[in-house]
């Protein structure tokens, strides 16, 4: 239940900026404007299936429940032309993802979680 009054929450604040967004008055199109953006929240499904083969060719199959995943990350971009036909802009992001390992099970098989397990992630990219 919390995860969806979370995505609710989420999902009204993307309208609410976007409809502010469209509202504003036209900036100076002459110098680049820039913008930072700050999100942070859970992670939905907690869990994962990874499908393979090991080096002999046998099927593997690991299912990774996660107790508590979180995602966090900034952006931080440049609106570097602003004309009638579009815009262009140059934007780059970096964000860290990190859950707790609940249970671990391999071709159907539980396997033992040491205690502080955890997966996490790190990512960056650019977009233009």
């Amino acid at each position: 239940m919390s995860r969806l009054i979370f995505v609710a929450a989420t999902v009204a604040c993307f309208f609410s900026s976007s409809a502010q967004a469209q509202e504003a008055p036209p900036a100076n199109t002459d110098k680049p404007r820039v913008y930072v953006s700050v999100f942070a929240g859970g992670l939905s499904p907690d869990a994962q299936t990874f499908f393979g083969r090991n080096e002999a060719g046998v099927l593997r199959d690991i299912v990774v429940d996660y107790d508590a995943p979180i995602t966090a990350g900034v952006n931080v971009g440049v609106v570097a032309v602003d004309k009638p036909f579009g815009r262009l802009r140059v934007e780059g992001e970096l964000s860290f993802r990190s859950a707790r390992v609940r249970a671990l099970s391999l071709n159907d098989i539980d396997r033992v979680v040491l205690a502080g397990s955890k997966s996490s992630a790190a990512t960056g990219f650019v977009n233009l």
